[in-house]
């Protein structure tokens, strides 16, 4: 297994940390805090998805994935509303 390494901006958020939650919660807090264009960007990934050629199975994937993503950033998705994404992205 090859070794991975840490960006130099990750590594300010690892340096110091006295345990791993602490250093992931750091790196939670750098890379994934919440901030508009984020959310705006989360928000449309999640709107623009479409089953396309993906079977329906991988398709249902990323639309969890990103549902997933924006409640890491605070953001919460009613099922209603992702039912009727999941619908319109089945459309051709």
């Amino acid at each position: 297994m090859m070794g991975q390494t840490l960006s130099p901006v990750a590594m300010t958020c690892a340096v110091g940390s006295k345990s791993a939650k602490q250093m992931w919660d750091n790196l939670k807090l750098k890379f994934a805090a919440p901030n508009r264009q984020n959310i705006l960007q989360l928000k449309s990934n999640l709107q623009n998805l479409r089953k396309r050629s993906d079977d329906i199975e991988t398709y249902l994937d990323k639309v969890k994935i990103a549902r997933d993503a924006l409640e890491t950033v605070g953001v919460t998705i009613d099922d209603e509303d992702i039912v009727v994404t999941v619908l319109r992205g089945l459309s051709l």
